[in-house]
């Protein structure tokens, strides 16, 4: 085809479609805007393990690692950072669960959820935990079980302990946005904790360790409920996000900025 009839045909497209938006009342154009508008999940959601928005259920949005509740959790609608609901737990028996071994974390991974504490925790109060207790191996992300609630993350490989302990008390009744990353490279565990600005709390703080977690290949996964199975966590917790990679600071802030109807990091 040469130039001309390149260029004629060109001029056809262009004619139906026009034809086209002026036969559908202009809908064309609201749909081509709305396809701009689209765009493909962005690398953070792709790359994450499994995401639990507690929107009014237990489902990870990426359909694979739905949790069973036990206890009576209930969904509100006051101190969501997402959506419209997030879920409380009562600190006595109410958790959720999953057995998928995607959880058992044996290298770098990544935690970022919102959380309250309602109560001072007892024992260990566990924000998520995947334990083996036979074998000894697995992670939690918890308070330290002292009345400073200081941010901790519990790693034991074939019952060789480590914590991470970050020394800022976390207050009660106050919304935190918690992101740990642990990276196997230099062994790292990195926090960022935030409230009403990025960082406020904890800041990139590093804790070098001298392992990781381990494999516990008969673990199960909790959110709400300690690795001893002893204690529960009294609180809510919305947009429980996992990896097994280590985030950034970059990534952390943009989970953050999405609160309350922020750009969504998705």
């Amino acid at each position: 085809m040469g130039k001309r009839g390149v260029k004629a045909f060109i001029g056809i497209l262009i004619l139906t479609f026009s034809l086209s938006l002026v036969c559908t009342g202009g809908d064309g154009w609201a749909q081509i805007i709305s396809i701009a508008k689209k765009k493909a999940a962005s690398a953070l959601y792709t790359n994450a393990i499994a995401v639990f928005d507690f929107e009014n259920n237990a489902n990870d949005t990426k359909g694979v690692k739905n949790l069973t509740a036990d206890g009576d959790p209930v969904y509100g609608t006051t101190g969501e950072a997402q959506g419209t609901y997030w879920v409380t737990l009562n600190g006595v028996d109410d958790r959720f669960s999953v057995t998928d071994s995607a959880f058992r974390f044996s290298g770098d991974f990544s935690i970022s959820m919102w959380a309250t504490l309602s109560d001072t925790q007892s024992s260990w109060g566990s924000f998520a935990c995947c334990y083996d207790n036979a074998a000894g191996s697995g992670w939690e992300l918890q308070t330290d079980g002292t009345t400073n609630q200081y941010l901790r993350l519990y790693m034991r490989n074939a019952w060789t302990l480590e914590y991470a302990t970050f020394e800022v008390t976390l207050s009660q009744n106050t919304r935190y946005h918690i992101v740990v990353a642990y990276s196997d490279s230099g062994n790292k565990v990195t926090a960022w904790v935030s409230t009403s600005t990025f960082g406020d709390v904890i800041n990139g703080t590093e804790v070098t360790m001298s392992q990781n977690a381990g494999v516990g290949t008969g673990s199960v996964f909790y959110i709400g409920y300690n690795r001893s199975g002893d204690s529960y966590h009294k609180g809510s917790i919305d947009e429980a996000v996992f990896w097994a990679s280590a985030i950034t600071a970059t990534d952390a802030e943009a989970i953050f900025n999405a609160r309350d109807g922020g750009t969504s990091w998705r």
